[in-house]
């Protein structure tokens, strides 16, 4: 993947999320600038979903979403995130479950796996920018190299 598809790939992931937390509990309350955000970015407008019939712990479920889970997926840098490993976004769901009901388990389980593969595309960015890092380091380098070894060439011939 290259550094732009990486980044799109953010904003799928983060519509994937929107449409899971919709579905299940409607649209979540504190959330309308990332539903504006998503459709001016990726191009395309949401349909309105409604969930099929209201369940114990939907709140807590959109709560989770707007409080923790959507600041980082709009900034899955920060390393302060309980979700920014996978350890803690696993702790964080597994506190959320007893407090839902059954049928949006699978929904949470969905957002967690959304969670996971942010953590790893930020794995692959970061690695990404070391990479170009040492680009700027070893070229100089290498450089330098075969001009000493020219240098070297010369000076052995000559003596």
């Amino acid at each position: 993947c290259t550094y732009e598809q990486l980044k799109r790939s953010r904003f799928q992931l983060r519509r994937e999320a929107y449409e899971l937390v919709s579905s299940a509990c409607g649209p979540p309350e504190g959330a309308a600038s990332e539903r504006a955000e998503l459709e001016q970015s990726l191009g395309m407008t949401f349909r309105d979903l409604k969930p099929a019939t209201s369940v114990e712990g939907t709140k807590d479920f959109s709560d989770v979403y707007v409080k923790t889970v959507l600041p980082y997926l709009r900034r899955p840098y920060r390393r302060r995130s309980p979700l920014a490993d996978a350890a803690g976004s696993t702790l964080l769901f597994d506190q959320i479950r007893p407090r839902l009901d059954p049928s949006l388990h699978g929904a949470l389980d969905d957002l967690l796996s959304i969670c996971k593969t942010l953590q790893q595309r930020g794995r692959q960015i970061r690695l990404h920018q070391w990479l170009h890092g040492w680009l700027l380091l070893h070229i100089p380098l290498s450089v330098a190299l075969m001009v000493l070894m020219v240098v070297h060439s010369v000076m052995a011939l000559y003596y």
